[in-house]
Formats: C-alpha cells, sequence, structure tokens
C-alpha cells in the first residue's frame, strides 16, 4: 500500500540564493531484520536518481568519472534538501519516491565549467595633454609603467585600456636645484576609470615629470589589476540591504552559466556596490541571465545595459 508522506528532510542545507528546481526520484532498498535502514537506503536511492536525472536535463555529454564522482561522492550537497512523496514498504522491499531541490544553475556549472579566466588586457592610445602634450619621454614612461606594473600587454589602437596623462610645471625649488611637476593619469577600462596625482621633482624639467607619472602609474596600478580581472561590472543602484547585496554575488558566482568569477569589486559614487564579473557572456544575454535569477526576498530589475556595465535595481 503506498503511503503519502510529508516528511521534509535535510532542509537545512536548502540553498538560501537561487531557487533550486524540483526534480523526482524513486529508489528501492532490499528489506532485511532493519527496516530503519533499508529505509534510508532507499531514500538515498531515490536521491541519486533524481540526480542522475538532472545531470541528464543539462543537455552536456558528460565524462564518465566526472558523472560518478558527482553522483557517488557529491551526493549529499547536491540533494540535502528533499521530501518524501511516497514510501511502500513490502515483504522484501522498501520503495520510495522523493523530490529533490537541485540548483541546476550550479549544477550546469559544475559540469561544464565557465570558459572565463584570467586573460591579459591591452593596452591603447595613451594620450599627453597640457606640457606632456606631446609623444615625449614622459608618453613613453607612462606606457612602460603600465606594461611593466599592471600586468598589460601592447594593444596599440585597438587597445581596451586607454590612458590620458596632463603635466604641470610646478617651477624649480630654491637652493635646491631641483625642479617640480605634476602629473595626472585617468585610466579607462572596460569597466569604468581611475584616476591617480602624483607631484616629484628632478633634475631638469624632463626629468621631473617623468618622475612625477612614474608615481602616479604606480599609485594606479593595483586598481588596475583589480579592474582587469572582471569583464563585466553590475551596479547595484537605489535602496538595498547589504544582505541582498551578498546573496546577489553568491548567486551570480555559483548559479549563472558563463560567471566564472564574481566578487563586491567597489563601491561607485552615491554609494552604489559594484560586482566585477569573469564572465563570456555579451551583455545583453548577462543583463537577460540576471533579470531571470529569482530570490525568495527580491527580485533583480535591469534598469539599462552600457556596454560592459550592466545597472540594476533589486527591489
Amino acid at each position: 500500500m503506498l503511503v503519502a508522506s510529508a516528511l521534509a528532510l535535510g532542509l537545512a542545507g536548502a540553498p538560501q540564493v537561487a531557487a533550486g528546481a524540483p526534480v523526482v526520484g524513486e529508489g528501492r532498498a532490499d528489506a532485511g531484520p532493519a527496516q530503519g535502514g533499508a529505509w534510508r537506503e532507499a531514500v538515498r536511492s531515490a536521491r541519486r536518481a533524481a540526480l542522475a536525472e538532472a545531470l541528464g536535463g543539462l543537455g552536456a555529454r558528460l565524462d564518465p568519472a566526472l558523472r560518478s564522482r558527482i553522483l557517488d561522492r557529491e551526493l549529499d550537497s547536491w540533494t540535502s534538501a528533499y521530501r518524501v512523496l511516497e514510501q511502500h514498504h513490502e515483504p522484501d522491499a522498501v520503495r520510495v519516491r522523493v523530490q529533490v531541490e537541485i540548483d541546476l544553475g550550479r549544477l550546469a556549472k559544475r559540469v561544464l565549467p565557465s570558459r572565463a579566466g584570467p586573460r591579459s588586457r591591452t593596452l591603447g592610445p595613451v594620450v599627453g595633454k597640457g606640457a606632456c602634450a606631446a609623444a615625449g619621454p614622459e608618453v613613453r614612461a607612462l606606457r612602460q609603467a603600465l606594461l611593466d606594473g599592471a600586468g598589460l600587454v601592447e594593444g596599440g589602437e585597438a587597445g581596451e585600456i586607454r590612458a590620458e596623462l596632463s603635466c604641470e610645471d610646478l617651477g624649480p625649488v630654491p637652493l635646491a636645484g631641483v625642479e617640480v611637476a605634476r602629473a595626472r593619469v585617468v585610466l579607462r577600462t572596460p569597466v569604468g576609470s581611475a584616476q591617480a596625482a602624483a607631484v616629484a621633482a628632478g633634475a631638469d624639467r624632463g626629468a621631473a615629470r617623468v618622475a612625477a607619472v612614474s608615481r602616479a602609474a604606480v599609485a594606479l596600478a593595483p586598481r588596475l589589476r583589480s579592474d582587469a580581472r572582471a569583464d563585466a561590472l553590475v551596479r547595484v543602484v537605489g535602496p538595498a540591504p547589504a544582505r541582498f547585496v551578498r546573496h546577489l554575488v553568491r548567486a551570480l558566482g555559483r548559479s549563472v552559466p558563463g560567471v566564472g568569477e564574481a566578487r563586491l569589486q567597489a563601491v561607485a559614487p552615491g554609494g552604489a556596490p559594484e560586482i566585477g564579473l569573469r564572465t563570456e557572456l555579451a551583455p545583453d544575454e548577462l543583463a537577460a541571465r540576471l533579470a531571470a535569477l529569482q530570490f525568495p526576498d527580491f527580485a533583480v530589475r535591469i534598469e539599462r545595459s552600457d556596454g560592459a556595465l550592466v545597472v540594476i535595481r533589486l527591489e
């Protein structure tokens, strides 16, 4: 006789972000003197069947070794949120039917890892202004400092990171026999911009400018290396509790195929948090996957998509 059951088991392990998809599985175990042991074995068998069904529905050809590892070694982590729908006790066996909540997005990422990974950014034109307007030693010094200190590679006119350099001669220092100059560097990347200014002294005006340029480039290098780890930027505008933003970052990194890494990268003027993504997705596709994310406490609304920047609101 089939017995309907509302046993909600393992829910403490349910995903806290990005709702899981219900998958049904059936399992069987031979009954022995210890009926409880047979029931637990049947439930585990049903959970494994549900996970196998989910893997089969991804439409990917799995490496047999990877499939076995997921089904056998990772079963608990993928199927800990389940409930028993039916159980049937027979003289020689126990049959169980369960419904498992499986995070299919995260599972797809486990089976098909994102191709997004570390890659070198390319340096484009460096434009000089003011006392550094000519393509002289100051521009060459900035270009070399960015190539050497920020992990960039030469990209010519098509380079994705562009630099603007302006210099100002501040004059000599009495009795010291040196000239002083100020340099300001602005970098424009696919996901934003950064700038730094520095003052330095040198034996003459040219040497002072080159020294100031080098100092400004050193100050910018850590920011540039940070930005270089992001292919796209998600800016959250409007009021949003910090826990919503944390849940969003976790979901992007764990459950969105095509996103290799997500991390809180910066805070824009006005206090809007910005999430940097390593991703192979085109802007429109990224915006669509953001809008499709589901959370128990809030929804994602796309405000606009502007190149590598996607502006969203959590409501």
